[in-house]
């Protein structure tokens, strides 16, 4: 940047500390993140630029991105030609640029500002009484600026302050909003892929281990007790597939899709009984199933008996030790 004369010390250390946030990684990652270099006009920002000018009566307002090499207008009222077609401007011409160390820009007299007075943009712009205020993201980057501008002196007033912070405020509550919204889409598809990656590596032990249990069951049958213990290892092995498929059946619920539903005959009898067997095993004499005859009914049998083990498996891990439930 030239400056059209010699600055000032005070003035000259500014632009110097300035310039080094410029092209602040880290900076410049956080604009990235906010997908808006490039987009077009939204509403949601041009609405508070509209309010800016009328409430304060000024000619134009700005809401800019300050990029490395360039300023992005995303929001304005009364940007004229060529601006309002490109919406951008080389970062050598921005006046932005120097609200990056998060402090404002705020004069009623420009060409009397022994900062402003030299920067080459506020001739040619018609820069007279400007407030500029810079958007600062929770992690403290100066992402840019919200920024109205009188084309003649103007004190302004402290209502003139309060207006343009409050409106400065409001765009920032909206990145913000947009920035959250952003990080638990990233969170919901790390989860969603690390569930499926889950599931998918859980189902070959599990297919091992359910061959190695009917290899045993067919070699050691005969032995006392074995046939149970196989058809026991079976379910659970059977129910560690349930669990699985619950994992990525919550998964799809979470991400708004439905889960499709089975349904059958099935008898409620029969299927609560198959679960408290299994159930037994991991928690012994604490069932009692008081039922006669067949309850038939319509149903999803794995859904339902989901529900079952679920029921009867926290009334085993919370009920009252020693007794039935």
């Amino acid at each position: 940047m030239k400056f059209l004369g010699e600055l000032d010390e005070v003035s000259l250390a500014r632009t110097q500390r300035c310039n080094r946030r410029l092209t602040d990684p880290n900076r410049l990652q956080a604009i990235r993140d906010t997908g808006l270099m490039d987009t077009p006009q939204e509403e949601a920002f041009d609405r508070l630029a509209r309010l800016a000018a009328q409430l304060l009566d000024v000619p134009l307002t700005i809401m800019s991105l300050v990029d490395a090499d360039r300023q992005f207008f995303k929001a304005d009222f009364g940007l004229p030609s060529p601006f309002r077609e490109t919406r951008q401007l080389p970062i050598d011409a921005s006046l932005c640029r120097y609200t990056l160390e998060g402090e404002p820009i705020i004069s009623s007299n420009a060409p009397a500002d022994p900062f402003l007075k030299f920067h080459p943009s506020t001739g040619p712009w018609g820069i007279v009484a400007l407030i500029v205020l810079p958007l600062i993201n929770p992690e403290g980057h100066v992402l840019g600026t919200f920024c109205c501008i009188q084309p003649s002196v103007r004190e302004w007033t402290a209502r003139d302050h309060t207006v343009m912070r409050e409106l400065t405020a409001s765009i920032m509550t909206e990145l913000n909003l947009r920035d959250q919204i952003r990080k638990l889409k990233v969170e919901q598809n790390l989860r969603d892929t690390f569930v499926a990656a889950l599931t998918h590596d859980l189902r070959t032990p599990l297919a091992a281990a359910k061959v190695s249990v009917q290899l045993l069951g067919r070699r050691h049958g005969e032995l006392p007790g074995v046939q149970t213990s196989v058809a026991r290892v079976n379910g659970s092995l059977d129910r560690a597939e349930r669990m699985i498929q619950n994992l990525l059946d919550a998964s799809r619920i979470k991400a708004g899709k439905y889960v499709a539903l089975d349904l059958g005959e099935c008898d409620l009898h029969a299927l609560t009984t198959q679960a408290l067997d299994e159930l037994s095993a991991v928690y012994p004499g604490r069932f009692i199933l008081k039922a006669e005859g067949a309850f038939k009914m319509k149903a999803d049998p794995l859904g339902l008996r989901r529900i079952v083990e679920n029921l009867a498996s926290n009334a085993a891990k919370y009920g009252a030790p020693g007794n039935p439930d």
